[in-house]
């Protein structure tokens, strides 16, 4: 059975995270810790890790703090268009439905229910001979122009 790492179980564990994500050589970090310089070296193996968990919870964390506000957003705008709909200012009430459908929408692309609206264009990069090239070429004037001039025919 593996041995637990003796600098995951240790109380300054996340000083020597700190430490060794700043940086700092092994030799001073175990200066300043109780632990040895080689328990530090076997413990960074594990950063990768930890990282990628840590990343993860801020991720996590952000996320559901930009719900939050657009709930709040959500709420504002329909408490605002109830009043304008009561007070029969429908141009009010119409601004507020239309910060609606944003909220909606950005929601939406938050969680990846929209599909990008972006155009894409595809490049085909060709290697041809002079001759090939001039045939192409007329043959492509010659479709574009209605009239084609006699110099422009193969």
């Amino acid at each position: 059975m593996p041995r637990t790492c003796t600098v995951c179980k240790s109380p300054c564990r996340e000083e020597v995270d700190r430490a060794l994500l700043a940086g700092t050589p092994h030799q001073d970090i175990a200066r300043h810790t109780s632990l040895s310089r080689w328990a530090i070296r076997r413990h960074e193996r594990h950063l990768p890790a930890l990282l990628a968990r840590s990343n993860k919870a801020a991720e996590v964390a952000r996320a559901d703090d930009l719900v939050s506000q657009l709930q709040k957003l959500t709420q504002d705008a329909r408490r605002i268009q109830e009043k304008a709909e009561r007070s029969h200012n429908f141009a009010a009430a119409l601004g507020a439905i239309r910060e609606l459908v944003r909220i909606v929408e950005l929601l939406a692309k938050l969680r990846g229910e929209l599909i990008s609206e972006r155009r894409t264009t595809n490049v085909l990069n060709l290697n041809l001979d002079a001759e090939t090239a001039e045939r192409i070429a007329r043959t492509y004037l010659l479709r574009r122009r209605t009239a084609p001039q006699p110099s422009e025919l193969p």
